[in-house]
């Protein structure tokens, strides 16, 4: 019996040197993350907007007329300086030949007058009264001229008419359209930006930075296979009360082998510029998630070390594309960082990769 009693108490006394001596190793957390500059990171955002050309212009006759010619169809192309359509001039030239013809009778008046002061026949306020007669002669002269150029109606620019409001023979005022022109060189599109997307912009900064950033594209539904760069070109600062957004253009040239026109719905695709070939001007971007503030004001991430453990780095944020947020500065490309969970961890804290429930 002692020795069994013996033997009992060495078993016992060995089992709690055992357990003093483990320690559980800390669980590691499943997070989601990704690396820096992998496709996971080639988010985006989608504005719609509508398709316009850059130059546009609802064009008309100067002088009210009957129409008496119409040289161009609605999709023709035009040239700068092409007759588009005319009025019937006569009422119009034959107020300019009777503006002539008071012209000259006023100048033939003010030289006589001009003669007669030499030999003090008149004096200088006659001579004045003849020339101030010869000058509202000469001003009605010009402008029935120019009324007789009116009746005549040019395109302003190359580009296509893009609608014709009227017919041949019919009676048109001033001012009424008449023809509607697009220069299609180059296209432009537009669309509305929220005010929490405008809010994480810089607020000087240039069309050319902004294209830089936002590495725009324009995809259309209609050619769902066809992407074209675009590059910004203004910016609204006045917000629409109605919408509450504000109105951003991107200019950008329409494709050889696609027929894409004004009035073409489109959508506007920024997102920050690839890093396939990183350079000192190589934007990278996170999910918005992925970066947390600090009490002292500034902005940090995770980053996911080779030991699995996580370290906090302070970033320098830029602009936000929807839920994207461009750095820039504070991450490299391939560096791993947690993009769910970031207020629940701790410097030091072991993570693993949540895997997809799909």
């Amino acid at each position: 019996m002692r020795t069994l009693a013996f033997l009992l108490a060495l078993v016992l006394v060995g089992c709690g040197k055992s357990a003093s001596v483990s320690t559980p190793e800390p669980v590691a957390r499943p997070v989601k993350m990704i690396t820096v500059g992998a496709g996971s990171t080639a988010q985006s955002l989608q504005l719609p907007g509508s398709v316009s050309a850059v130059r546009e212009a609802v064009i008309a006759f100067e002088v009210p007329g009957r129409i008496s010619d119409v040289s161009v169809l609605e999709g023709e192309v035009v040239t700068e300086g092409q007759e588009l359509a005319r009025l019937d001039p006569r009422d119009y030239e034959s107020s300019r030949d009777s503006a002539l013809a008071t012209r000259n009778a006023a100048r033939a008046d003010y030289e006589r007058y001009v003669k007669a002061r030499e030999s003090n026949a008149v004096t200088d306020q006659d001579v004045d009264l003849a020339k101030r007669a010869l000058d509202v002669a000469q001003a009605d002269l010009n402008s029935a001229l120019k009324a007789v150029e009116d009746t005549i109606l040019v395109a302003p620019f190359s580009g296509r008419v893009a609608n014709k409001y009227v017919q041949n023979f019919e009676n048109v005022q001033a001012k009424q359209a008449i023809f509607e022109i697009h220069d299609e060189s180059s296209l432009e599109i537009t669309v509305s930006v929220s005010e929490r997307d405008w809010a994480r912009g810089t607020k000087d900064q240039s069309p050319e930075e902004a294209t830089r950033l936002l590495n725009p594209l324009v995809r259309f539904a209609a050619l769902p296979d066809l992407e074209i760069p675009a590059a910004a070109k203004s910016f609204a600062t006045a917000i629409d009360p109605v919408t509450r957004t504000y109105e951003a253009t991107f200019s950008f040239d329409p494709p050889a082998d696609a027929n894409v026109s004004p009035g073409m719905t489109a959508n506007l695709v920024v997102s920050p510029a690839t890093n396939d070939s990183p350079s000192e001007e190589a934007v990278l971007s996170l999910p918005a998630g992925a970066v947390f503030g600090d009490d002292d004001g500034t902005s940090s991430v995770w980053i996911v070390g080779e030991d699995s453990k996580v370290e906090k780095r302070e970033v320098s944020v830029d602009i936000l594309l929807g839920d994207l947020i461009v750095i820039k500065d504070g991450i490299t490309s391939g560096d791993v960082v947690v993009i769910s969970g970031v207020h629940t961890l701790t410097e030091g804290t072991p993570v693993r990769k949540l895997q997809s429930s799909n």
